[in-house]
């Protein structure tokens, strides 16, 4: 009998998309061939982190939590390294994977300094949201690391942005675009949702999922939707997540008068019953990788409007997005009113189709197996 392959997953903020790609492929994983562990940051573990964690743990994955901070906290950073390393030799882990930008940058270093096999995934570069000489120096940093790393995956849409920018070489890419596990989600009765979220029936329900960060920029829809509100009055703005900038968010609703027109659901446990109340899904960030939200609300058969993201648009094309360039509100709100029209001349609101079928089960299946094959082929398996 084969001994189990030792993998480390190395997190700094285990949420939102980065969350769902970790524990979906984590548990997703043979525990007969795969020995996963995982290390996380306790400074930044929410609720929706909290109840992962735990079903991790009932799935047999060890789960390490240390103080890794948020940006740059030199000398502390040097601490996690040495720690790091060490949980490395310990444990004698044959493969760390390494997910978004702080991870990426302490764990490899730790894996590099060990001798270790390395997989990095950026869940997009951190410095396509930068400009001068910060995105530079973040540039030259991922450049250095990317040398150093047997493996960086990226989605397809990610590939094009990298190779634009130098950031790796194209002999160290694999291409493995994020599935959904569908398995996971069903869908609620429309009129179910919006009674327990007591919104009006009559309204039409437009709205986004994602952490309340800069990167999301959620202050657009704000301002689009008291846009929309001078035109028509039948529209409700959600937005499901929770983050740091909820009480900025909160002031902006206020500042304009849309409480109550413009809601902040906080966290929800069960994302399905969001899309499920929904007619529109709508994104303002300033960039992204190949979010999850986006693929659970195209599964969902929601009507989409979304920032023109670079290269994204070209796994998101036909009738049912619509685009703007990011952080313009005005723009949004047209786009917004467009659809809006479009739908009332239809006379009904959008009936969620079941899109989750064999499809979407085959490319999770693609997804897990094109990991399986990378560790395995690292680890000298094949």
């Amino acid at each position: 009998m084969k001994k189990r392959i030792p993998v480390l997953f190395g997190v700094e903020s285990f949420s939102g998309g980065v969350l769902r790609h970790v524990v979906d492929l984590a548990l997703a994983l043979d525990p007969e061939e795969f020995e996963v562990h995982l290390i996380t940051s306790s400074l930044r573990t929410d609720q929706e982190a909290s109840d992962s964690i735990k079903l991790l743990e009932q799935h047999g994955i060890r789960v390490v939590l240390l103080p890794i901070r948020h940006g740059a906290a030199f000398p502390g950073d040097c601490m996690q390294i040495v720690r790091i390393a060490r949980y490395i030799r310990c444990h004698r882990i044959a493969i760390v994977h390494a997910h978004s930008t702080k991870a990426g940058l302490l764990f490899r270093l730790a894996a590099w300094w060990s001798g270790t096999r390395t997989i990095y995934t950026p869940h997009c570069y951190y410095f396509h949201a930068r400009a001068g000489m910060c995105r530079r120096i973040i540039l030259s940093a991922e450049r250095f690391l990317a040398r150093k790393t047997d493996a960086v995956i990226l989605a397809e849409n990610e590939r094009c942005a990298a190779l634009d920018a130098s950031a790796v070489n194209v002999a160290r890419i694999r291409v493995i675009n994020n599935a959904m596990a569908t398995f996971r989600y069903q869908i609620y009765s429309r009129e179910e949702t919006q009674r327990a979220w007591e919104l009006p029936q009559q309204n039409y329900i437009i709205g986004g999922v994602g952490r309340l960060c800069r990167q999301k920029q959620w202050r657009v829809l704000i301002e689009a939707a008291a846009e929309v509100f001078r035109h028509r009055d039948d529209v409700t703005f959600l937005i499901a997540g929770e983050g740091e900038e909820r009480a900025s968010l909160e002031r902006a609703i206020r500042k304009r008068h849309l409480e109550g027109k413009v809601r902040l659901l906080g966290h929800v446990s069960d994302v399905s019953k969001t899309y499920s109340c929904l007619d529109v899904f709508v994104s303002t960030s300033l960039w992204e990788g190949l979010p999850y939200a986006y693929l659970e609300a195209d599964c969902f058969g929601l009507p989409m409007i979304l920032p023109r993201l670079p290269y994204l648009d070209r796994l998101f094309q036909g009738e049912s997005y619509r685009y703007f360039p990011p952080g313009d509100s005005y723009a949004f709100a047209n786009q917004l009113l467009l659809q809006l029209e479009a739908m009332s001349v239809n006379g009904k609101k959008p009936e969620k189709t079941a899109k989750m079928s064999q499809p979407d089960k085959e490319a999770f299946d693609r997804f897990v197996s094109a990991h399986r094959q990378l560790y395995l082929e690292l680890a000298e398996r094949i």
